[in-house]
């Protein structure tokens, strides 16, 4: 447990938006090692021969800077559907709904974006365990 000594409020509140960022960008990080997991391992399942894998799809995750003021902190964890996508006729956001339902005939490990939304609770307790 992190204790806090103050001798006055403007200290206590320093101090607790600074553990606040420090729990953002531990969740932020957090997020975004998961995504780059999750993403990466869509290619440990199906093994094509209609099409030929170009990796795109598993360069798609993305995790905005945090924007802090002074009462909260976020950030955005997503995957980029405008990222550049050269193969067939599919735009990206196609390629990652059907990859994430494991539907049109893309093979791979399927749900990996549910996957990742259902870790960000354990971040954010974990995060803040550590540093509030």
């Amino acid at each position: 447990m992190n204790v806090l000594i103050a001798t006055n409020m403007e200290q206590i509140e320093a101090e607790f938006k600074k553990r606040l960022l420090n729990a953002a960008k531990m969740v932020s990080e957090g997020i975004e090692a998961t995504m780059k997991k999750e993403m990466a391992d869509f290619y440990t399942q199906g093994n094509p021969v209609m099409y030929e894998r170009t990796g795109a799809l598993g360069e798609t995750s993305r995790v905005s800077g945090i924007k802090n003021n002074d009462t909260s902190v976020e950030f955005e964890a997503y995957l980029d559907q405008t990222h550049k996508y050269t193969t067939g006729t599919w735009g990206m956001a196609e390629v990652q709904e059907n990859a994430e339902n494991g539907t049109g005939g893309i093979l791979g490990k399927s749900g990996f974006w549910e996957r990742t939304k259902s870790k960000i609770p354990n971040e954010i307790s974990n995060a803040c365990n550590k540093v509030l």
